[in-house]
């Protein structure tokens, strides 16, 4: 389980300990630059224009590494899985094969993520020490070390846990995009 720290994302500069947020063993000063995951809608589309989610860390250069081949791996199993997805039901629906749902996009979405649900359960199973996501307001901050993560929350001036109000973001991104998948 991980430990929440989470600041707002007009905040300039972000105090972490001296030690490697992947080891949590002491580090000299040596940085990574680490790149977050998008969260809610406008976490997104900064993510995919490249204006977000990028922090200097510290950590050790192999550790950093091994976290950043972490990302790539997750990010191409996850594109595999949606293309295969896609590409079987066009398949499937251009050749007259019956499928077990009506191929309408809400399904489609569905048919993802019961594909994805594996790899999704893996990442929770074995998730990282350190990761982090940026939002429109907020930068959510995971820890593996809850002492890291208090420390880290006492050196940035808030309080370790959820943020409800990013919460309650996330929650109204979701429901716009229900809304514009209705719509078409």
């Amino acid at each position: 389980m991980s430990e929440t720290v989470v600041l707002p994302t007009e905040k300039e500069t972000i105090k972490f300990a001296p030690r490697c947020v992947y080891c949590n063993l002491p580090n000299q000063g040596e940085m990574y630059e680490a790149k977050g995951s998008p969260e809610g809608y406008y976490g997104y589309y900064d993510y995919l224009t490249g204006n977000s989610g990028k922090i200097e860390v510290p950590a050790h250069r192999p550790c950093g590494l091994k976290y950043h081949r972490r990302q790539l791996l997750q990010i191409l199993g996850s594109t595999l899985i949606i293309v295969a997805v896609i590409i079987l039901i066009t398949t499937a629906v251009g050749s007259g094969v019956a499928l077990p749902f009506e191929p309408t996009k809400i399904n489609i979405v569905l048919a993802t993520l019961v594909a994805l649900s594996p790899l999704l359960i893996l990442q929770m199973i074995y998730s990282p020490p350190f990761e982090f996501s940026v939002g429109n307001k907020t930068i959510r901050f995971e820890f593996a070390d809850p002492d890291l993560a208090e420390e880290f929350a006492e050196n940035n001036g808030v309080k370790s846990g959820m943020d409800w109000e990013a919460v309650k973001e996330m929650a109204g991104d979701v429901l716009k995009i229900g809304a514009k998948l209705d719509n078409k």
